[in-house]
Parts: C-alpha cells; sequence; structure tokens
C-alpha cells in the first residue's frame, strides 16, 4: 500500500469517527496521516473540527488556518473556518465562508448543517430548520442531518418528533452517540430516569468523553437530587420557548411577586409582606446558583474522563 492510499485510509477512518461523534480516535487517525502529508487540506480541516469538538479553539483556528494555505478553493475547508468562527462566536464572519462554499459544492449536506447552526447561533430558527431541511433533501439517508433536526425538535419541545428523528438516525448509523443523547433526553423530560440511563449507557459505550453524553449524565443527576430537581425542570421547560416567551415568562414571574408584595402591604400584612419578599429573594438567589452548580456536575465529569485518558 502506497503512502498516499494509507493516507486515504486513516482520512476515510476519521470521517467514520467523525460520524459517529468520536472526536478523539478521528484527531489520531488525521494527525497520522498529516505526518505523511502535511499539506492534505481535508486533513487539516478534519482535525479542525475534531478540536473544537475537544473545545481546543486555538488549535483548531490554527488547522483551519493551515487548511486555507493548503487550498483555499476546497469547500470543505471554508466550512471548518466557519465552524471555528462560529465556535469564536463570529456568526456574521462564520456566514461569509459557508456561502462561498456553498457556491463552491450546493451538493454537500454538511455546508448547510452548517449554515444552519449559524442561523441558529443568530436565532433564526426557521431559517435553520429550512436549511436542515435542504441537507435532507440532498441525502435523506444521513444520520448526522437527522440528528440535527432531532435536536431542533427537542429544542422546540417537540418531543415526539424529536424520537422520530433520532430513531431515523440511530437506524442509518448504530453507532451514531447523539441519538442516544436526545433519546436520553426526551426520556427524562418525560420523567423515564430508568430509560434515560439506558440510552446515556449506549452512549458512553460509544464514547465516553462525549459532551452531550456528559450533559446528559449531569441532567439525570440534577433531576435526581431535591435541590437542583426544581431547576432542572424548570429550565428544560423554559428552554423550549422563543427568547420573546423566555423574557414574557421571566417577566410574568416578577412582576406576579411584586403585585403580591404590594397587595400584601397596602392590606397592612406586613408578616405576608415579608413572606413574599423573602420568597421572591430565595427564588432570585436559587436561580442563579443552580446552573453554576449544574456546570460544575459537568465539569467534574469531564475531568474524571480526563484523569482516565491521562492515566
Amino acid at each position: 500500500m502506497s503512502d498516499e492510499q494509507q493516507v486515504d485510509r486513516w482520512i476515510e477512518y476519521a470521517h467514520d469517527m467523525i460520524d459517529q461523534g468520536i472526536a478523539n480516535q478521528a484527531i489520531d487517525a488525521l494527525k497520522r496521516a498529516l505526518s505523511v502529508d502535511p499539506d492534505r487540506s481535508d486533513a487539516h480541516a478534519l482535525l479542525a473540527l475534531c478540536l473544537i469538538d475537544e473545545r481546543r479553539l486555538h488549535a483548531a483556528e490554527h488547522e483551519a488556518h493551515a487548511a486555507m494555505l493548503c487550498d483555499a478553493d476546497d469547500p470543505l475547508v471554508h466550512g471548518a473556518m466557519a465552524q471555528v468562527l462560529l465556535a469564536r462566536r463570529k456568526p456574521k464572519a462564520a456566514w461569509g465562508h459557508v456561502a462561498l462554499a456553498l457556491e463552491l459544492d450546493p451538493d454537500e449536506p454538511y455546508l448547510y448543517r452548517t449554515a444552519a447552526q449559524i442561523r441558529l447561533q443568530q436565532n433564526d430558527v426557521d431559517e435553520a430548520r429550512s436549511l436542515l431541511d435542504q441537507a435532507l433533501e440532498i441525502d435523506p439517508d444521513d444520520a448526522v442531518t437527522l440528528g440535527d433536526l432531532a435536536w431542533l425538535a427537542l429544542r422546540a419541545g417537540a418531543l415526539e418528533q424529536a424520537v422520530a428523528r433520532a430513531g431515523e438516525a440511530l437506524a442509518e448509523n448504530p453507532e451514531y452517540i447523539d441519538g442516544h443523547v436526545i433519546l436520553g433526553q426526551v426520556a427524562l423530560r418525560k420523567g423515564d430516569v430508568a430509560g434515560a440511563r439506558d440510552h446515556l449507557r449506549a452512549a458512553l459505550q460509544i464514547n465516553p468523553g462525549d459532551p452531550d453524553a456528559i450533559r446528559l449524565l449531569a441532567s439525570i443527576k440534577a433531576r435526581e437530587s431535591l435541590f437542583l430537581g426544581v431547576w432542572w425542570r424548570f429550565a428544560a421547560w423554559i428552554s423550549t420557548r422563543s427568547e420573546t416567551g423566555q423574557m414574557a415568562a421571566l417577566m410574568g414571574a416578577f412582576v406576579v411577586a411584586q403585585l403580591a408584595i404590594i397587595l400584601a402591604r397596602n392590606a397592612g400584612a406586613g408578616g405576608l409582606q415579608t413572606l413574599f419578599t423573602l420568597t421572591w429573594v430565595g427564588l432570585c438567589v436559587y436561580t442563579w446558583v443552580a446552573p453554576s452548580m449544574f456546570q460544575r456536575a459537568i465539569d467534574a465529569e469531564l475531568n474524571q474522563i480526563e484523569l482516565v485518558d491521562e492515566f
């Protein structure tokens, strides 16, 4: 087998690992490929995407620039740069790259998925859904596109649609980790903790360090926690609302609380006024502390994974 054939095999293997959400194995394969041929733009671009998944944004940006130097006309390269800029929360700059990539290759589902992610960061859900539908028209059997549509349905609170799309994705690729994670999140929202754990187990068997699987693990722990359980249910509910709906819900809660305090004061019920005031302050503190505790739970799980990898 020639060096070029070996490089092609490593890159093909990396593609398979990326489709399954196993970034660390893809990174190893891509490093092997680049050690033989450091001018492969597709290897640099894919490595940039994997490094984004690993939250190594500086290294990802370096690889995206290296890919651009190798071949500035490769649509995959512009797609990777768009993903880096998206991770940097620069959606306008990211859109410039993905628009150029789509001009170069209008039949690549990955580029439509990237464009959809950009629109989501810009809170244009309808356009994101339209872009994912276009990707699905090009390849109706693409597990990743089906998974992205499942995530979008979950975000909108359309649980049955999320289950259907995730099931379709797993039917196409049983090793597609996001399918298991989405089904786990749906089960958890329905109160089926045992079912969520089953899907979590399946996800962790594929990749123990997957960030979304770790988030599912932390969600299960939060759901079962006496302290975090109420906050988790509220967060799950409000996350399905639009930005306007979320603002309306929070403003509504504030108005109701203030109205109760005013009515108690006007009625001369000082004790009740104090109770309402302390309750409102307590809820504010609770909603401020709980998310940070949830994030610490996620970080703790990720740190355990990193320690095991290093060992």
